[in-house]
Parts: structure tokens; C-alpha cells; sequence
């Protein structure tokens, strides 16, 4: 009575984590009441310490663990509550539906289902989206230092639905 696993999914052993750790406590929490404190974000006076103590946590946090938690952001809840709502929905639709805003390689924003880490598929769907449209970053070519390639801009891809998705 075993379950088939599409094997695109399976590390190889010496990849996967120790089935005798069980360790999720201490992930880091970073606390960005700092930035809204402080008057940064107005006249660019704030405390130097204080700014590079805030980018040591995330560059930590980064490299020991590859991901935190935010804290202290300043977003009302009934905002992170919504777009969780809409998060939702949007990626309990069917596949073909999401794969109508799929990203590819001339838009790298939108849905995505096929993130490999260490040449095994993640078991998890994105959803890459820009805040600030168009966002201009440098052409591929001149990204991976291949020639001039100037810049492009990326365009959000929003679904029809569910509309408070956007």
C-alpha cells in the first residue's frame, strides 16, 4: 500500500536531511522595527549602528539558514490576512489555470512549479511579482557578462482570478 512519488521529486541520500534531527526551533526573527522608528526613511539620519546591526541579522540569517521571519514590519494584519486569502485561492485553482501567468525566460515574474534545488524539483509552487512597475534590470546577456545587452523592463503577470490577487 505505498505511495507513488514522481521520482523528480526524490533526493538523492546523501542530499537529504538527518531523519534524527528534529530542530526547528531558533529560526531567526528579524525585527525591522528599527527602519520604522527611526527616521531612515525621511532624512537618512538614522544610526548607522543601528542600520548595520539590522543588516548583520539578515546577512546571518541569510547565510546560516537561507530564510527568516519578519517581525515589526509595519503591514496592518487584515493587509497580510487578505493577501493570504488571495494567495490561497490562486493556488488552489487548477494547474492550467495558473499556468496562464506562468514566468518563462523572456519574464521572469509570475507562476512558477518547477524550482529545482540541487537538480531535484522543489515539492512547491511561486508566485514572483514586482511591487514597483516596470522594474528595469540588466538584459540576460549583459546580466551574465555576455556583451552590452542594456536593460529590460518586467511587466507583472496578474491572473483574472481571483482579482484581489493583484
Amino acid at each position: 500500500m505505498g505511495v507513488d512519488v514522481d521520482p523528480a521529486f526524490v533526493q538523492s541520500p546523501e542530499h537529504r536531511p538527518d531523519p534524527t534531527v528534529v530542530e526547528a526551533s531558533g529560526i531567526p526573527q528579524i525585527d525591522l522595527s528599527p527602519l520604522l522608528d527611526s527616521p531612515i526613511l525621511d532624512s537618512g539620519d538614522a544610526s548607522p549602528q543601528a542600520l548595520s546591526d539590522l543588516l548583520a541579522e539578515v546577512d546571518a540569517a541569510c547565510r546560516d539558514w537561507g530564510f527568516f521571519q519578519v517581525i515589526n514590519h509595519g503591514v496592518p494584519s487584515e493587509l497580510v490576512e487578505r493577501v493570504e486569502a488571495a494567495a490561497r485561492v490562486f493556488f488552489a485553482m487548477p494547474a492550467e489555470e495558473k499556468r496562464t501567468v506562468r514566468r518563462d525566460e523572456v519574464n521572469p515574474l509570475g507562476y512558477y512549479e518547477a524550482e529545482h534545488t540541487k537538480n531535484v524539483r522543489d515539492w512547491k509552487e511561486v508566485f514572483d511579482f514586482v511591487v514597483e512597475e516596470p522594474a528595469v534590470i540588466p538584459s540576460p546577456a549583459e546580466h551574465a557578462g555576455v556583451g552590452v545587452g542594456g536593460l529590460i523592463e518586467l511587466w507583472n503577470q496578474w491572473p483574472k482570478y481571483p482579482a484581489e490577487f493583484r
